[in-house]
C-alpha cells in the first residue's frame, strides 16, 4: 500500500520526497490541506536529526499553507502494546 492522494501532481510530490528529492514547493500552496501529525508511537524515541527534519518539513508544509494539527490517539498506544503478542501468534501460525 502506498500513499493515498488526491491527485497526480499530489502523488508526484509524495513521490519524490520519498526517494529522498527535495520537491520543488515554490509558489505552490497548500491552503486548505489539513494534516494530522501522530505524537505517540511514531515519534517516541526518535533521534534528535531525524526529529529535526521532521519539524523542519512540517514548518515547510505550514509555510506553504496546510494546517497541521498534532493528535495523540490512546487506543492506538494500547494497540501497540498488543501488536507483538497477536503479531508473534500469528507468525508462529504462519511459518510454524
Amino acid at each position: 500500500v502506498g500513499p493515498l492522494c488526491r491527485s497526480v501532481e499530489d502523488a508526484a510530490l509524495v513521490h519524490a520526497a520519498l526517494g529522498g528529492a527535495a520537491a520543488d514547493l515554490a509558489g505552490a500552496s497548500l491552503s486548505g490541506v489539513r494534516l494530522a501529525v501522530l505524537d505517540t508511537i511514531v515519534t517516541d524515541d526518535l533521534e534528535d536529526a531525524p526529529a529535526r527534519a521532521f519539524d523542519q518539513a512540517l514548518d515547510r508544509l505550514a509555510r506553504a499553507g496546510a494546517t497541521i494539527t498534532r493528535v495523540t490517539v490512546p487506543a492506538l498506544t494500547r494497540a501497540m502494546d498488543l501488536a507483538l503478542p497477536l503479531f508473534g501468534a500469528e507468525a508462529y501460525a504462519a511459518w510454524a
